[in-house]
């Protein structure tokens, strides 16, 4: 039995109980263009017949597209109002029923991009309120595509949420 990939030929042999196995390099797989590729498998009997056979399959290693929008206004920090409200966290330029994810504090939040490349995980403000004032965290954004390919980005968040309330000495007019 002869294979036929990306213009190379491999051979393996058939067993008496018609079972096969073929080892393919990881070094000529690594070649395989990215999108369409074809396997042409040729079977050969005893009696000199023929069979052809073209298996067609695609090649995706690319990681997604991964745009994330600004957070926390874009200054890394973390303040009362925005604990107060939930923090939201969006991006675009992904694949529509792609999947984010979304981790802070090892809580994991997920949407699926929608039909415009658009998605937003609304981190709550129970999930806010746990975090440490003063405290440094990092939140992770991760895309995976239909094939599984991942793009992680990472953000650090500082949280400053003083106390409400003062207690002022005034000195006034």
């Amino acid at each position: 039995m002869n294979w036929k990939l990306n213009g190379k030929t491999y051979s393996t042999t058939v067993n008496p109980d018609g079972s096969w196995s073929l080892a393919l390099p990881a070094a000529d797989l690594a070649l395989l263009p990215q999108g369409a590729n074809s396997l042409i498998i040729t079977a050969i009997d005893e009696a000199g017949n023929r069979v052809d056979e073209t298996l067609n399959f695609s090649v995706d290693t690319l990681p997604p597209n991964l745009i994330v929008a600004e957070v926390a206004g874009g200054d890394g920090i973390l303040n009362s109002s925005e604990v107060a409200a939930g923090l939201p966290v969006s991006g675009s330029g992904a694949l529509p029923g792609e999947v984010v994810s979304v981790s802070l504090n090892n809580v994991s939040y997920s949407a699926t991009v929608d039909g415009q490349g658009n998605w937003t995980v609304d981190l709550p403000p129970a999930a806010l309120q746990a975090l440490s004032d003063g405290s440094s965290y990092t939140l992770v954004v991760t895309l995976t595509d239909a094939s599984g390919n991942t793009t992680t980005q990472t953000q650090p968040l500082t949280v400053s949420t003083p106390a409400s309330g003062c207690d002022c000495y005034r000195t006034g007019r």
